[in-house]
Parts: structure tokens; sequence; C-alpha cells
């Protein structure tokens, strides 16, 4: 499945939903932002 930057959004809120990580959808969606500004190691 091609990378989908809404997709990883959601499973990352997703993921701390179910961890108790209180966070906002705004916050999820800066860290995620975040994450996608590292180059691919290939």
């Amino acid at each position: 499945m091609p990378y989908d930057h809404d997709v990883n959004v959601d499973v990352f809120h997703t993921f701390c939903d179910r961890y108790g990580i209180k966070v906002t959808r705004e916050g999820v969606t800066v860290m995620t932002e975040f994450f996608e500004g590292f180059e691919c190691a290939r």
C-alpha cells in the first residue's frame, strides 16, 4: 500500500488512544509531520 499521510495520522492516533497516551489529533498530526521529515535510509 502506498504511503498515505491521513491514514498514518489515523493509525498513530488510534495507537495513542489504545495505550492511554493523551494527545490531541492536532498533536498527532504535528508528530506525524515531524517523522515524515526524515529521509528514507534506502
